[in-house]
């Protein structure tokens, strides 16, 4: 998918659940995008043979119990994904095996500069809808000292086909990214009403501009997750991520209340990751997004 500005390439979804992990939405999973200057905010050294390390993903976390007796179940239904497997209760979202028994399927809609992923669920009485489109968009006017030129908005709409039950779940947005490499030159720019939820291990360095940087010794670090939650009720959220050498940068905007912000990170890249509570009555339907923009950026040092 592409216009005169970027160009954005998404996965295929996976025909078979054969050794697939049961974590992120199917349909629309952004792999990368890049510009009409060619940057990419996937470094080179990013391993791209990991199942769940790359692009721009998103999930929704708690899975559908198939009856009202939650304890009793070996068998679940994933939002984005399918009916998945709970022979390990509270592993279940990551890659273990058998993970997904069946793939929902997904129908799609292409226009120039859109695509559209519908998938719809309905068993027993228990079901969703759920919209995912994925939109470029160029010339943005952003409320910021960076130019804004070109990106793409991702918009959900889900709806509980259910007559009786309630969806509860966890949605957050995982943009995998490594801007010009990794280290303590890439930084991350949130909002300060975001304040952290406990004392890190190892707490992100903040520049003169309160920007957070990643460590220098990141290829010595195991896998860290910081947590931040909003004194402003997630009214405020949007965040920056990008490299002080590089010219460009990445704002990501959503129009949903923040529930908490993480910061997970390991050797090659880092996730901030946008969460939002869902809690959907009967019958009833929600809509949000997420605005990628790149801008310029200018604070290189």
């Amino acid at each position: 998918m592409n216009n005169d500005l970027i160009t954005v390439s998404i996965l295929p979804v996976p025909k078979t659940p054969d050794g697939l992990g049961v974590r992120f939405v199917l349909g629309g999973w952004i792999a990368d995008f890049q510009d009409s200057d060619g940057y990419s905010f996937v470094s080179e050294e990013f391993p791209k043979d990991r199942v769940v390390g790359f692009g721009y993903p998103d999930e929704f976390i708690n899975p559908m119990m198939l009856s009202n007796s939650p304890g009793d179940e070996t068998e679940a239904i994933k939002i984005g994904v399918g009916r998945i497997n709970l022979f390990r209760p509270g592993n279940y979202r990551f890659t273990e095996e058998p993970g997904v028994i069946e793939i929902f399927p997904w129908v799609v809609e292409k226009s120039r500069d859109s695509i559209q992923f519908t998938q719809e669920v309905l068993e027993d009485g228990l079901g969703y809808r759920l919209t995912k489109e994925i939109k470029l968009h160029t010339d943005i006017d952003v409320d910021t000292d960076m130019e804004g030129k070109s990106g793409f908005t991702i918009s959900y709409n889900l709806n509980n086909l259910s007559q009786e039950r309630p969806i509860q779940t966890l949605w957050y947005y995982h943009p995998f990214v490594a801007p010009g490499g990794m280290g303590g030159d890439c930084f991350i720019d949130l909002p300060n009403t975001l304040k952290p939820a406990f004392d890190f291990i190892k707490p992100l360095t903040k520049d003169s501009g309160g920007r957070l940087h990643l460590p220098d010794d990141y290829s010595e670090i195991k896998t860290q997750l910081l947590e931040f939650t909003p004194a402003d009720m997630g009214h405020l959220n949007r965040f920056v991520v990008g490299n002080v050498n590089h010219r460009k940068a990445l704002i990501i905007e959503g129009d949903f209340p923040l529930t908490f912000l993480r910061v997970w990170y390991e050797p090659r890249t880092f996730s901030p990751e946008p969460f939002f509570h869902i809690n959907l009555s009967a019958g009833d339907e929600i809509s949000w997004s997420v605005k990628n923009t790149i801008a310029i950026n200018p604070n290189i040092t």
